[in-house]
């Protein structure tokens, strides 16, 4: 997979955290950092809604370095 196609995958995969956010979750983060909010979102389990998205694996390689 090259970098283009790489870059397209990301955007799949944000394009679906959107999506959970606004439909499930019903909060959107917004402002200069928000990939780093979704992401930090994505990662929490909200009782009785939804399991956390994102992996405690994957939350502490790709999301804790970021904040």
């Amino acid at each position: 997979m090259d970098r283009e196609e790489l870059n397209k995958e990301i955007d799949i995969e944000l394009q679906n955290l959107e999506r959970i956010s606004i439909n499930i979750d019903d909060k959107l983060p917004k402002g200069e950092d928000w990939h780093t909010e979704l992401l930090l979102q994505m990662g929490k389990l909200i009782n009785g809604i939804r399991k956390a998205i994102i992996t405690s694996d994957l939350f502490e390689k790709f999301v804790l370095p970021q904040i």
